[in-house]
């Protein structure tokens, strides 16, 4: 087998309506990828459609224990100068692989990352194209609140998985933030391409899309960063990330799960986040709101319906169920004020028993508004 210049890891279970676009997104690229797929214990045809592509792929089976068990499988297999993480239902934009490795460079203990757009589960109507954000010069500043992409839209020196670990199926959902943190915590060079390299699938079933698994995977990676990590062989920060920061990272963690529950039809999952927050000494609650308003607009991409309407229902929703819990909190109007566009804080708290239709209706003339969230 000639060398190749990039290693694409893609884990699959159950994917037998998706993986073959992703193994074609790969093998449709300018550039040399060596192709490994593990099937996760898969019960439908995947394994199938795998056989297909056998003469140019290499195909890895397991139990089904999850995507990260399912990686780190593939990571003795590696044989490329850079992997990429590859899930099965997504797919690489045409070009990505030739930008991706330009930018590299031939670099060592390097992370190059691009653009990329959401798509609806059919990948047939393009929902919104993203800007991922550009670090200057300290990406744990960003890192430690969440994650800047999904795993497809970046590229890292292979020598990374003996460098910082591999994956923790213990935070499982966020296992791929937890590597990506370890990463810049070990002085990888973070580099951007201006560049669409990633086409992702929305799919409302996906785990990114579980408030309360988010939730207890997602503190733990925010807790992970401000303490020791035995994994990382030589850590910028041995004793963790800006220490002090901690729990203000937490809180607007929380304002991102809270934004994930909104969406769901759960009442009770939205209460059991809102409950759970812990305020900082001084909380900054415009960055809550933003944190939140964020998370809402990202997640509700994976609904069908009219996107207006289920942000409006889901702050609403979320602002009620604020004032259920808390009322005689003096931070309860700040909460429900914040997560609320700015121009509508006036709206929230008029009296009448018709409140919440007439914001409604008021939130729907803000269509502009809302979409630039």
């Amino acid at each position: 087998m000639s060398p190749t210049e990039v290693s694409i890891i893609i884990p699959c279970y159950n994917a037998e309506d998706y993986v073959r676009e992703a193994i074609e997104s790969v093998l449709s690229q300018e550039r040399s990828a060596q192709i490994i797929v593990v099937d996760d214990g898969s019960t439908d045809n995947t394994l199938q459609i795998l056989s297909y592509f056998s003469s140019d792929i290499q195909i890895l089976q397991s139990e089904h224990k999850g995507v990260a068990v399912a990686r780190n499988k593939a990571i003795e297999f590696v044989r490329s100068r850079y992997a990429l993480l590859l899930d099965a239902d997504d797919a690489l934009a045409p070009g990505a692989l030739d930008s991706l490795l330009r930018r590299a460079s031939n670099s060592d203990s390097i992370v190059v990352y691009g653009n990329f757009s959401s798509w609806d589960s059919l990948m047939s109507k393009k929902q919104n194209y993203h800007k991922t954000p550009r670090f200057l010069n300290d990406p744990l500043s960003l890192l430690v609140q969440r994650n800047i992409s999904p795993p497809g839209a970046i590229l890292f020196s292979s020598d990374a998985f003996e460098k910082v670990g591999d994956f923790d199926q213990s935070v499982a959902a966020c296992e791929d933030w937890d590597f990506i943190v370890r990463l810049a915590r070990a002085g990888y060079c973070f580099k951007y391409v201006n560049k669409e390299v990633f086409y992702y699938r929305r799919i409302r079933s996906s785990a990114s899309n579980q408030a309360n698994r988010m939730l207890s995977s997602g503190l733990e990676v925010v807790h992970r960063c401000h303490r020791k990590d035995i994994r990382i062989k030589e850590d910028l920060f041995p004793d963790g990330y800006r220490r002090n920061d901690l729990e203000n990272n937490l809180f607007y963690y929380y304002a991102v799960c809270m934004g994930l529950a909104s969406l769901s039809d759960d009442a009770d999952c939205v209460k059991e986040i809102i409950q759970s927050i812990k305020l900082p000494p001084t909380p900054d609650w415009r960055k809550f709101g933003n944190a939140y308003r964020l998370s809402l607009w990202w997640n509700s991409l994976a609904i069908v319906g009219n996107k207006e309407d289920i942000i409006c229902n889901a702050q609403i929703n979320c602002v009620q169920s604020i004032n259920e819990l808390f009322e005689e909190e003096i931070w309860c109007k700040e909460m429900a004020m914040s997560i609320i566009s700015p121009d509508f804080r006036q709206l929230i708290f008029r009296p009448g028993p018709k409140k919440a239709l007439r914001l409604y209706r008021e939130f729907k003339l803000a269509k502009k508004i809302i979409e630039k969230m």
